[in-house]
């Protein structure tokens, strides 16, 4: 499965929102490596897997999930489709990911800026998305404040309005109710409650020049007064929609991440841009932190080094007792750093960065290194004690466990193959 997030420009409404997506799901629908297609509008799918974190709830934001026939189809199609949203939707902003096992939500690259002025902080946002286009191999290039959007706000004529009865709650009900909508109740469907809204017609609500021609109740005169009778002109003004906190602090995030259909991988991408946005001047009381992929492969490797020395001194100590002696304990410890070969060789074969993934592979590798040290090291003990030569003794004890270690490795490989093939195939149904 892949799936698309597309954020429209700030201010498009839900019903906008839907005929884009609607646009969208049609030409996905007529490919042929299309299976299933699931959308959602101004906001993100139910949580269907553990991993998987919906997007903030907001009308600009839709998010389609596609599932293909066949895994090797997958590519293919999302490099159309890219294509495709280039060439007829160049005004939308939008992510293209693989559903995968791992932390969902974010980007792989994350930038973020604390501080306590919103306009300083979109300055400097802006300088640190500069060099992000400057570079050829990042994508999906935002940040999560999205645009700032015009409002007209009606400046309020207290004494005037008092003369009528009104208060500044009547006039904001008129507003909500004439525009974006005002709750009047709950209606019970079962188990479930909707919201009762009310609100103006579509027609009257498009145009914000009708506000000239609203009407509100003046208790005072017990009839209805024209609106512009309680105001004093209008201010236009620009804010910002989303305002994201960290301990308090207003923080804007800049996210990237490498191409979805090309080999760079997010630690070379960040290798190459944080020289870069580090070396930004920020003013006093601003800094700059980073998330993102950096951040969570960084505290996963930090949880795990702290206790990863207890359990190799705890390892050590059982090899000891095993042979009641050191030297044999060290002997067979010494074919740990011999793995960095055969794990060289694998990622190098298979062109995969070192990841935290690897790493735990690696310490389970020397898991087995352990094993089978211990197990040929007491065959070779064995043999010698049988009367043999120690050059006969380890080679007859290396001919001996050959077997069994490799059949314990062969079978342990297949098991994995098996178990992650499993989980591709129930991800796909």
């Amino acid at each position: 499965m892949f799936q698309v997030d597309v954020w429209l420009p700030e201010g498009t409404d839900i019903r906008a929102t839907n005929t884009k997506l609607k646009a969208i799901e049609t030409w996905i629908a007529d490919q042929p490596e299309t299976d299933h297609i699931t959308t959602t509008a101004g906001k993100g799918l139910q949580r269907f897997m553990l991993t998987y974190a919906p997007e903030k709830s907001y009308a600009a934001y839709g998010e389609i999930t596609t599932r293909v026939h066949n895994y090797e189809e997958l590519n293919s199609l999302m490099e159309r489709f890219r294509e495709y949203l280039d060439a007829t939707f160049p005004e939308i902003n939008y992510k293209l990911k693989q559903i995968e096992l791992g932390p969902g939500g974010g980007a792989k690259i994350e930038a973020r800026i604390i501080g306590s002025d919103p306009t300083v902080l979109r300055g400097i946002a802006s300088q640190v998305m500069d060099i992000m286009y400057a570079d050829p191999g990042a994508y999906n290039i935002r940040h999560d404040w999205r645009e700032r959007t015009q409002v007209l706000e009606p400046i309020f004529n207290e004494s005037q309005a008092r003369r009528y009865g009104i208060t500044k709650s009547d006039v904001d009900d008129v507003l909500m109710m004439s525009f974006s909508g005002k709750n009047v109740g709950l209606y019970r469907d079962g188990t479930t409650l909707m919201p009762i809204v009310a609100r103006l017609p579509d027609e009257e609500r498009v145009d914000i020049r009708n506000i000239e021609g609203m009407m509100i109740w003046s208790p005072a005169l017990s009839e209805f007064i024209p609106f512009q009778q309680v105001t004093q002109g209008y201010d236009t003004r620009w804010e910002d929609p989303i305002i994201v906190r960290k301990n308090r602090k207003r923080m804007l995030t800049i996210m990237a991440d490498p191409d979805l259909l090309g080999e760079e991988t997010a630690a070379t991408l960040q290798k190459r841009l944080q020289p870069q946005i580090e070396a930004i001047e920020l003013p006093p009381g601003y800094s700059l932190e980073w998330g993102g992929e950096y951040e969570s492969s960084g505290d996963a490797q930090e949880s795990l080094f702290q206790t990863m020395p207890l359990g190799y001194l705890f390892m050590f100590l059982i090899t000891i007792f095993l042979f009641n002696a050191v030297k044999e304990a060290l002997i067979v410890w010494l074919t740990v750093p011999l793995a960095v070969i055969g794990v060289t060789t694998g990622l190098l074969a298979l062109n995969t960065p070192f990841g935290f993934m690897a790493l735990l592979g690696f310490l389970s590798l020397s898991g087995m290194l352990l094993k089978n040290g211990i197990v040929l090291l007491d065959q070779i003990e064995i043999e010698m004690k049988s009367g043999k030569e120690p050059y006969l003794a380890v080679v007859d004890a290396a001919l001996s466990r050959v077997r069994p270690v490799c059949m314990a490795a062969i079978t342990t490989i297949l098991g994995m193959i098996l178990c992650c093939r499993i989980f591709s195939l129930s991800q796909w149904q």
